[in-house]
């Protein structure tokens, strides 16, 4: 956690010295070493800028967010992405790895979530195929967090194997986790006891967005609940964060959540990060870090909000943005308070197909203006940089796409095998 990433290169003929304060630091370094080399021409010779290079960068969180909750998303196509955020230089995985739509993480204290939740038995995640996963990342220099969001984006998925902990609406739906039982409480406590052990990460992400109060409301037992401590939607909510807040401290975990639950008005710790997505929104963010909180910066870098009309590249919407740009930023910026950003792409039109082509480069905008100097602002600059880069990226395996008409000096790799011309697959018509 906040490795210190600053590094020192000079290249000089015949040597280059490459000198940092942390491993993870070297691993920066290397890569602005590779992103220097330059081919004249296809396959021809390649050749190195001469330069003495001193760089650190802008925040010390730089995140990007993948969901496997509404499309499981294979590890190969995980460590892909991870492959280009160290390309990308950016160092924190939030896995928003369960949803409402299924839960692929397998549990050893409750099996029967992914038993019955995980769109079948096949599309999982095991703890020790995690453990793995999240040191392939710590190799790259890169964290990850998991978002297990709770108490509202848990129906179905978690009612279909443990129905008492979910809330049953009066019209025969199921709701939020049953904030009003100390057993939903036990059943957390003992679930996130064994996340915490798979994912070593300081932080947790907590979730806490569009919690339905309605559902709430129309359950009796609830309701009960509710009248007799004097609560309304957004009491029952403030109870269950700090009752989970307590939880995942105890645990040794710190947490994030999102916007609304400062929004509401819930009285969370001190120490909570808030992670503001409701787009740019500068009001809360001026309001949280007033009331020195920490924030990170996820709203404007929604990856999924379309992608792009003919012809534009629509990378540069994201570009644009300046995390620090509300009143307040820049201090909170220096003081540590604003701790960065988050380039997001929500699992709903996304698959193993496509995850990484709608991803990259349009997050490489991004991962630009969190590392480098606010300074760096200028479109037409940025542009050859980026197009080079995605050429860059694709000759390291990274299926991003094209940016704007043009090409890659060196082609864009191709295969295509279809079934019948496999000996090792058994068609099925």
């Amino acid at each position: 956690k906040d490795a210190d990433e600053t590094y020192k290169m000079s290249i000089s003929f015949p040597k280059a010295v490459l000198s940092a304060k942390s491993g993870v630091g070297v691993l920066r370094g290397l890569e602005t070493f590779c992103q220097m080399v330059q081919q004249a021409q296809y396959q021809g010779a390649l050749s190195i800028l001469q330069a003495n290079v001193t760089d650190h960068p802008r925040f010390s969180f730089r995140g990007f967010l993948v969901d496997t909750s509404r499309h499981f998303l294979p590890f190969d196509v995980l460590r892909e992405h991870v492959d280009a955020m160290n390309y990308n230089k950016l160092n924190v995985l939030h896995w928003h790895i369960v949803d409402g739509n299924s839960f692929p993480y397998v549990s050893e204290v409750y099996p029967k979530l992914s038993l019955n939740a995980a769109y079948t038995q096949r599309e999982t995640y095991t703890m020790k195929d995690i453990a793995v996963f999240v040191e392939f990342a710590r190799l790259r220099g890169i964290r990850v967090i998991p978002e297990f969001d709770t108490p509202g984006h848990v129906f179905p998925s978690w009612g279909l194997g443990y129905p008492d902990v979910v809330t049953k609406c009066a019209d025969g739906s199921t709701g939020p986790l049953r904030a009003d039982l100390n057993s939903t409480y036990d059943f957390i406590n003992t679930l996130f006891r064994e996340v915490a052990q798979v994912f070593p990460d300081s932080y947790m992400h907590l979730g806490g967005d569009e919690v339905n109060f309605d559902c709430w409301n129309s359950n009796s037992d609830v309701a009960k609940f509710m009248k007799d401590h004097g609560y309304d939607g957004a009491g029952l909510e403030n109870y269950f964060e700090n009752r989970l807040l307590d939880i995942v401290g105890k645990l040794g975990k710190s947490y994030v959540v999102w916007q609304e639950i400062f929004n509401n008005g819930v009285e969370v710790k001190p120490d909570t990060v808030i992670d503001v997505w409701k787009g740019f929104d500068k009001k809360t963010l001026e309001q949280a870090v007033a009331r020195n909180f920490s924030v990170i910066v996820s709203g404007g870098n929604y990856l999924d909000d379309g992608d792009g009309a003919c012809c534009t590249f629509d990378g540069w919407k994201f570009y644009a943005e300046d995390p620090a740009n509300f009143d307040g930023g820049a201090q909170a910026e220096a003081s540590g308070k604003l701790m960065g950003g988050k380039v997001c792409m929500w699992g709903e039109h996304v698959d193993a197909t496509n995850a990484v082509s709608r991803v990259w480069p349009r997050a490489s905008a991004v991962a630009e203006r969190l590392w480098s100097h606010k300074s760096n602002t200028d479109q037409d600059a940025a542009d050859p940089r980026l197009r080079a880069f995605r050429c860059s990226m694709v000759n390291r395996g990274i299926r991003a796409e094209a940016v704007d008409p043009g090409f890659c000096q060196n082609g864009v790799p191709y295969h295509y095998e279809p079934p019948y011309m496999r000996s090792d697959v058994a068609m099925v018509v």
